[in-house]
């Protein structure tokens, strides 16, 4: 049996114009031999994906997905039971992230949105995700950070906010992430970090805040 499958195309990443989008499309039925598949990666320039395309592999462990999607593929996603990874990068998702994207993906530990061209998003996109160890949300745009954006994440234990365009960490951001055990910020635009952000973080090892514009902490 099939347990891990790549799918790769042109290694340049695609490029959007005011027209079109370099486009490369995924037969809907390709992972129906393979019901075991436990890890999926696909690396091409596509716009969309079939709505049916993981239809036949409900138990998949870690799906990456490079390409450049416009929006977050929920329908897609729909059929799977037992997700621990999901990575996503270089999508252009902007401000299109929805707050209820990730209602049937409870199950995810891993979740690494980088590269996506992410200007804003949701306070309570995190909601579900209430067994989320890993957050990455590493090269985005992001500059500000709803206060409750980790109200939910009690177990998480690496958080990833480098290369943004983060100004200020909310106060009471850290309030419920006390299993925090590694913290990036690097390469913002933090101008100031206010006394009581930092202190509910009492298991922190690894604190990164390079590259910023820090005058006082």
């Amino acid at each position: 049996n099939v347990s891990q499958l790549e799918l790769r195309g042109n290694m340049n990443p695609p490029k959007l114009n005011e027209t079109k989008l370099m486009r490369q499309e995924l037969a809907g039925d390709i992972l129906t031999p393979l019901p075991g598949l436990f890890e999926l990666i696909i690396d091409l320039n596509f716009a969309q994906l079939p709505t049916d395309l993981l239809k036949p592999v409900p138990n998949i462990n870690g799906i990456s997905l490079y390409g450049a999607l416009l929006t977050f593929p929920s329908d897609v996603f729909q059929y799977l039971r037992r997700l621990r990874q999901l990575e996503l990068r270089r999508h252009h998702f902007e401000q299109r992230l929805r707050e209820n994207i990730f209602q049937n993906l409870t199950t995810i530990r891993g979740l690494y949105m980088i590269n996506c061209s992410i200007t804003a998003i949701p306070e309570h996109i995190f909601a579900p995700l209430k067994t989320l160890r890993n957050l990455n949300l590493m090269g985005n745009q992001l500059s500000e950070l709803p206060p409750k954006l980790l109200a939910q994440q009690k177990g998480l234990q690496t958080l990833n906010l480098a290369d943004n365009r983060i100004q200020v960490i909310p106060l009471g951001f850290f309030v419920v992430t006390t299993r925090l055990v590694k913290l990036t910020l690097s390469r913002n635009r933090l101008r100031h970090l206010a006394a009581n952000v930092l202190p509910p973080l009492t298991s922190l090892i690894e604190l990164e805040i390079d590259n910023n514009m820090l005058r006082t902490i």
